[in-house]
């Protein structure tokens, strides 16, 4: 390979000229994925800042000339894609927008998937190996079972968990700027890592979402989880708390202040929460005219 670097550091930033050159990359770092430009008429430019974080591999882009990404259903990574400058659109059955500050995109290793960005397009993109989130639910589920694990493909990033990875995956990228930056120390680099991926798994809708409750509200009182299970199952209907009293058999006090201690705020904003969650999923995969 004959890339141009753009710093001492060839591990971490360089440059692609070539588009045979950027497809040998795209194979060797994704696997089974391929790279087809889209805009013939602009000279090809990819510049690349990469790293690994624990067992996670991520990147910061910048294309100039449009590209296709084609993922097979064969590829045994999961991709996660944000996008600080331009629009992107990632097709798996749906077409899920990639928009700056606002939607990011996941794909799913049994998803085969499609990659649309524009020229000048700059994404973030971290890649999981499926072996290291299906250990991870794994440990979290306490079951030695294998799990197919398929995330909902669209996130919106403006509030909730969408938005706390978002910061979390831009701080990485901002630490890694700086030669004295954290993530050299092995140790440190897990500690994030682990935290990106437990996030995913206990925050972002999945197949295997419905394992997960009992054991993460075990140490939540009775009445409290009751409340948080009736709450995620009837988000789409209107709900009053005289319900809950009545559901549990415990005053609207006790139940807004065991709330309050689990969950750091009231049964209300809980739900509030879950339908807001529930709106933007509904939003990001709805197909075109479709409302909501």
């Amino acid at each position: 390979m004959t890339s141009t670097m753009l710093s001492r550091s060839p591990d971490r930033r360089f440059q692609i000229l070539d588009v045979d050159e950027a497809r040998q990359y795209v194979a060797a770092v994704y696997g089974d994925v391929t790279l087809e430009p889209t805009e013939r008429r602009a000279p090809f430019q990819w510049n690349v800042k990469r790293a690994s974080v624990g067992p996670i591999y991520i990147a910061s882009s910048w294309f100039r000339g449009g590209a296709r990404f084609l993922t097979e259903e064969a590829n045994d990574r999961y991709f996660m894609f944000f996008s600080r400058k331009h629009q992107g659109e990632l097709r798996v059955g749906v077409d899920v927008p990639i928009i700056p500050g606002r939607a990011a995109a996941l794909r799913s290793p049994s998803t085969p998937g499609d990659l649309r960005v524009e020229s000048d397009y700059q994404p973030m993109t971290l890649a999981f190996e499926r072996a290291t989130l299906e250990a991870a639910f794994r440990a979290l589920s306490s079951s030695p079972k294998r799990f197919d694990l398929r995330f909902e493909p669209g996130m919106s990033t403006t509030s909730g968990v969408g938005a706390r990875i978002q910061r979390l995956v831009g701080f990485i990228f901002n630490e890694l700027d700086h030669d004295d930056n954290n993530l050299d120390s092995p140790l440190v680099a897990a500690h994030y890592a682990d935290a990106l991926i437990f996030s995913l798994l206990e925050s972002v809708p999945h197949s295997c979402t419905g394992l997960l409750p009992s054991r993460i509200r075990a140490a939540a009182p009775g009445h409290v989880r009751m409340v948080a299970e009736y709450l995620e199952a009837n988000a789409a209907e209107p709900v009053r708390l005289a319900e809950l009293s009545k559901l549990t058999g415990m005053s609207v006090r006790s139940i807004q202040a065991g709330f309050k201690a689990m969950y750091g705020c009231s049964p209300m904003a809980f739900l509030k929460e879950r339908r807001l969650e529930l709106a933007r999923n509904r939003l990001l995969c709805a197909t075109p005219g479709t409302t909501t």
